[in-house]
């Protein structure tokens, strides 16, 4: 992320089932990382925040998203925007849930 004389913000909003949060230097850095097109922030579906933990995590590797489960208050894991997320994960578990093709 280039350097800018604006300091850093940590933003949270809820991407499908799964809170997010990202440190930016703006709400367009922030909409850019989590890959949304739509102000979130004009609806309110997106704001700033000053929680130590969650700034903690977020500033340690700014620009970078972290996602956890929505409500659950598990640890936030780093995502990408080329993340397969939890729903596909799951759907390609259940394509090789049936018995293997050798069996007699």
């Amino acid at each position: 992320m280039p350097f800018s004389r604006t300091p850093l913000k940590v933003y949270v909003t809820q991407i499908g089932f799964h809170e997010t949060i990202v440190a930016a230097y703006s709400q367009r850095a922030a909409l850019a990382a989590w890959g949304v097109t739509r102000n979130l922030f004009a609806s309110g579906r997106a704001h700033d925040t000053r929680d130590d933990e969650i700034c903690r995590i977020a500033l340690a590797l700014p620009g970078q998203v972290f996602a956890r489960p929505a409500g659950s208050g598990k640890p936030f894991r780093p995502v990408s925007a080329n993340d397969p997320g939890p729903q596909n994960q799951r759907a390609a578990i259940h394509e090789d849930d049936g018995p293997p093709d050798d069996q007699d």
